[in-house]
């Protein structure tokens, strides 16, 4: 198999230069103590500045018309939240402060120290029991959550549970959490409940895991990143130590790096990159087409599709923009047909199974797909194709790194093999799913409304934003898969091209909504708006 060479014209960004760091409760620590300890910043200065942001937070939601009611814990979340009680009542506003302690936890010395001087202006703190918030018979109250805050570890129960509970009988209040809901592990994902859902959280520095991993992301609300003060010395100090375990893609960033922006005016389809799309079956030709034209619509210069004879109806349209190959003897590929239209037609990149409802690929089709790889091809691997793929693999070896992708939601992850690993949405999950990875030499975008993208190489797993609920309808994933089909062929690595792929694909599905509504978006609304989603 021969090497298709095709000038570059896109020079790649630095990951740096398009994610971010999330701060899991670690770093967050590490940061916070370099931060007092080597640049002499006082924890009551950041715990000023901290409160301040709540309390704009709160204000900004209406605290000015709104009774509010400030929840707190005896560490320093809750003394984050009786300054923001200081700054509101300073405004006028209604302020009521009860405090929730469990029997025999000593406060936090900056908590005394706001409590002193929250009671020194006159304010009332009420210790909580079970009826305390129902007996203040507060209307449509503002509820700032600072009860428990970046080291409490589920479950929650005792007087935690209780007020919590109570808290959340509250007819039409406005939640709004301090660094993370109540009750919630600041680096887990996985969490599916929570007693007092916040419709805001306030979170200082840095997003943590907790606001980025669905399904636990869900239940923050929108997420503000306040800034008090941490150096920005003090941060890359930290990170020398200790490795961020997430990042998170900044969504305007990577769609500003246009892979197709510095394309000649003389270029030509294969500078582009052609595009195969391997897959259909019976009934669903549809999910091959649509990754076909998502290609097409991304930059893709050419695209063709294979399906199984007889798979297509004699009069289904197809879109002449799409070329039609056959490699199949009868449900199987022919490796040697394939391998020679790869050679001949200079194909760049492949995706195989959308529209697959079983394995289609044998150790002979794989084969040819591991040597496209190892002379510089991309490989996608989606839907049907993944089914079991890991002990397709297993008998190939370790694939080559940098050269296929799989592109599992949660239906798909459980059918990777014999015994699935964990999800990578708590950090036993990344431990798990990173040894996966580099176990098979294949990075994965684990497909959810915050999709993860995990690679072979020793990286933090890179968690993908811009998630809609437009989203949420079939055939979303095939053009997810044509839109990172195109972006490598172009000659973006998997990371960035499944990064940019996502967002892409996510900004043309909020374009959609705002057309048609987010519950009449389809996915052909979506293709349509692709090319549009791309100019910034």
């Amino acid at each position: 198999m021969k090497h298709n060479h095709r000038p570059k014209y896109f020079t790649e960004p630095g990951e740096s230069l398009w994610t971010r760091c999330v701060w899991d409760r670690e770093l967050a620590s590490t940061i916070d103590q370099i931060s007092c300890e080597q640049f002499h910043l006082a924890p009551a200065a950041l715990m000023e500045s901290a409160g301040r942001a709540v309390a704009k937070a709160a204000v900004d939601r209406g605290a000015g018309s709104h009774p509010v009611l400030v929840l707190c814990g005896p560490g320093n979340n809750g003394g984050d939240g009786l300054v923001a009680a200081r700054y509101l009542h300073d405004q006028g506003c209604s302020v009521t402060i009860v405090v929730a302690s469990e029997v025999g936890k000593k406060p936090s010395p900056l908590f005394l120290q706001q409590q002193s001087t929250v009671e020194e202006m006159g304010l009332i703190i009420t210790p909580w029991q079970p009826g305390t918030l129902a007996a203040l018979r507060l209307s449509k109250p503002i509820i700032i959550d600072a009860i428990s805050g970046l080291g409490f570890r589920p479950p929650s129960s005792g007087v935690l549970l209780g007020i919590l509970s109570e808290a959340a009988t509250i007819a039409g209040a406005t939640v709004i959490a301090v660094d993370t809901p109540s009750g919630l592990s600041v680096d887990d994902g996985s969490v599916m409940s929570a007693l007092l859902k916040a419709h805001e959280t306030v979170t200082f520095g840095s997003s943590r895991p907790i606001h980025r991993l669905m399904p636990g992301a869900v239940l923050c609300g929108h997420v503000t990143v306040a800034d008090i003060g941490f150096p920005k010395a003090a941060i890359e100090r930290s990170l020398v130590s200790k490795q961020a375990v997430w990042r998170e893609v900044d969504p305007q960033s990577v769609l500003q790096a246009d892979p197709w922006q510095q394309l000649p005016k003389n270029a030509h389809k294969y500078d582009r990159g052609h595009v195969l799309v391997i897959g259909g079956s019976e009934g669903k030709l549809g999910a091959p087409i649509m990754a076909g034209l998502a290609a097409l619509r991304s930059g893709a210069g050419w695209c063709s599709i294979a399906v199984p004879r007889g798979q297509a109806p004699v009069d289904m349209p197809i879109p002449v923009e799409l070329t039609v190959e056959n490699f199949f003897d009868g449900a199987i590929i022919d490796p040697e047909r394939l391998r020679r239209f790869i050679d001949e037609r200079r194909v760049a990149a492949v995706i195989v199974g959308p529209g697959w409802i079983r394995q289609c690929l044998d150790l002979a089709s794989f084969t040819v797909l591991r040597d496209f790889a190892s002379i510089g091809g991309k490989v996608i691997l989606d839907a049907g194709a993944l089914h079991n793929i890991t002990a397709l693999i297993a008998k190939q070896g370790s694939l080559p790194h940098e050269h296929f992708i799989l592109t599992p939601h949660h239906g798909e992850w459980l059918k990777l093999g014999d015994a699935p690993t964990l999800p990578p949405l708590t950090p036993a999950g990344v431990i798990a799913a990173n040894q996966m990875t580099q176990a098979l030499g294949a990075h994965i975008i684990y497909k959810n409304a915050a999709p993860v993208i995990m690679s072979p190489k020793k990286s933090s797993p890179i968690i993908c934003l811009s998630g809609t609920s437009a989203l949420s309808r079939a055939g979303s994933g095939d053009l997810l898969a044509g839109i990172i089909g195109a972006h490598l062929a172009a000659g973006c690595s998997l990371n960035f091209a499944a990064a940019r792929g996502y967002t892409l694909l996510a900004r043309a599905a909020w374009m959609a909504a705002q057309d048609v509504g987010d519950d009449a978006v389809i996915a052909s609304d979506i293709l349509t708006r692709v090319g549009i989603a791309n100019r910034l």
